[in-house]
């Protein structure tokens, strides 16, 4: 009688991340008061805070650029330049992914399109460009506190022309914990073969 033996593989099970929440509310500007036209100027926006001029919202209708995401986005020069933030809840020693999309207004103009973006103490980049069109900028930043600001500030010429800001996003860092390698366990199997004779049994072992 002939007895194979078995290998079992214990292999551990790595769980699959699932995307990151976003930590900033309102991100694309979405949420805002009415707008009965193609653009308003708003005191108050969903989410964000303000220094300086008006909030300014405008919409896919009005022709200038088509949303980065949804159907709206803002300007950073209203009827003058301003500045725009929001309050982030961070974890201190923790990394997150800021990331942002940003288009100048006026095309062939290095003067009046310019914006500045921070998160907390750090200063992620000043932008300044003359050919209209989404740019996305991507930085992963460590927080150092409980709440971190992040803020954009329109730096160009004040004239009602300047910066657009869209799809803001900011996400904790996922820490990915690397796999144990797998464990083999060799399985042994026991037989007896003695074919109903007294002196010639056999014992087999794997």
């Amino acid at each position: 009688m002939k007895f194979n033996f078995a290998t079992l593989a214990l292999m551990s099970v790595v769980g699959t991340a699932t995307a990151a929440d976003n930590l900033v509310v309102n991100g694309s500007f979405e949420t805002s008061g009415n707008i009965s036209g193609d653009w308003a100027l708003f005191d108050n926006l969903q989410g964000w805070s303000r220094e300086g001029a008006k909030f300014e919202i405008q919409k896919q209708s009005l022709g200038i650029i088509v949303p980065q995401d949804g159907n709206q986005y803002l300007e950073l020069d209203s009827t003058a330049n301003y500045t725009v933030y929001q309050n982030i809840p961070t974890t201190a020693g923790k990394k997150y992914k800021v990331s942002f999309y940003y288009s100048p207004r006026v095309r062939n103009n290095n003067s009046t399109n310019r914006a500045r973006a921070w998160f907390g103490d750090n200063t992620l980049v000043t932008m300044n460009a003359t050919t209209r069109g989404w740019t996305k900028y991507e930085y992963t930043v460590e927080a150092t506190d409980s709440s971190t600001q992040l803020r954009f500030q329109g730096l160009g010429t004040s004239d009602s022309l300047g910066a657009l800001l869209d799809n803001v996003v900011v996400t904790e860092e996922e820490e990915v914990t690397p796999p144990e390698p797998p464990v083999t366990c060799k399985v042994g199997v026991y037989g007896i073969n003695n074919f109903g004779e007294d002196n010639n049994s056999y014992v087999y072992k794997f």
